[in-house]
């Protein structure tokens, strides 16, 4: 794929269909998933405060989690559909009546390469049938069995900010701000690659870990990412990677925003949906799920 045209937009909201997505057993278990805490800012945000952002937010999103096999978790309504947000990063996020989203989120560069590797060695149906999700199951239950499982282990559960639209040109007009101010968090730095190939990575925590240190607040850049020394993921260990990955393809994200991680991005989506080698009218076990299915309980 190439850049997308620049007049596409993601699926546009009115603030009341937005208010009306999630019942109130799916807003409070998403806030009991988060601690009550942005899931980007890490700012602490009340429940009545709260806003609540779908993940699978349209018919585009299902049916490209569900034909690319990203995701068996496809039920818009639930609550592991959800990410808790403030009122900030919901602006970030989400395109409403007044506003264009800026940024996505997905899986970070080492998960996505693994995954592509994964891919592309898999060797029968059952391998070549597994959805991202289970891709990612599988590398939980065994970190240690190859080098490549050794190297993207650490990553598990982490995505990464990736802006919408390419860096303005000097003299065009600029939209909002680049940037986003991150509290204070337990992170983890890790390097991926050696020498001068390597890049650094600092993962934003949910909970302390003994390899961990607290970081201060810090200002992360949608752009030139590694401006402070490392680039800045997101451990988000409940939420589907495949729905975030599906999320982050049907919004219309550019190329030269990022090409080294746009190349990544797209030849796991390539990948996914094109280069599976299964059988002519393979359906997945449990069989195909449509939109209609999931219909408000």
């Amino acid at each position: 794929m190439d850049d997308y045209p620049t007049i596409s937009v993601p699926t546009r909201y009115s603030y009341e269909e937005l208010e009306a997505f999630f019942d109130e057993r799916a807003r409070t278990k998403a806030a009991a998933d988060f601690d009550y805490c942005c899931f980007l800012c890490r700012n602490s945000v009340e429940l009545e405060e709260a806003h609540f952002i779908p993940i699978i937010n349209d018919y585009r999103t299902f049916s490209a989690c569900s034909h690319g096999l990203y995701t068996h978790e496809l039920d818009p309504y639930d609550a592991a559909n959800c990410l808790y947000s403030c009122r900030s990063c919901f602006y970030l996020f989400i395109t409403t009546d007044d506003v264009l989203r800026k940024v996505v989120l997905m899986p970070c560069v080492p998960l996505m390469r693994y995954a592509l590797h994964v891919i592309r060695h898999a060797t029968d149906v059952a391998s070549r049938s597994q959805t991202l999700d289970m891709i990612f199951e599988d590398l939980e239950h065994d970190k240690i069995s190859s080098p490549h499982r050794i190297r993207a282990a650490p990553f598990l559960h982490c995505f990464q900010l990736y802006p919408r639209r390419a860096y303005p040109e000097s003299g065009e007009p600029r939209f909002d701000s680049t940037e986003l101010l991150v509290l204070s968090s337990p992170s983890t730095y890790i390097d991926d690659g050696e020498g001068s190939d390597a890049t650094r990575y600092c993962i934003l925590e949910r909970d302390s870990k003994p390899e961990s240190v607290q970081s201060p607040s810090r200002r992360v850049t949608f752009y030139d990412q590694e401006a402070d020394g490392s680039v800045t993921l997101w451990r988000i260990p409940n939420r589907s990677p495949g729905a975030l990955l599906g999320n982050a393809d049907t919004a219309w994200v550019a190329k030269a925003a990022n090409p080294t991680v746009f190349n990544v991005f797209d030849n796991l989506l390539f990948a996914l949906s094109s280069r599976r080698g299964l059988p002519s009218g393979f359906v997945p076990e449990g069989g195909r799920k449509s939109w209609a299915d999931f219909g408000r309980k």
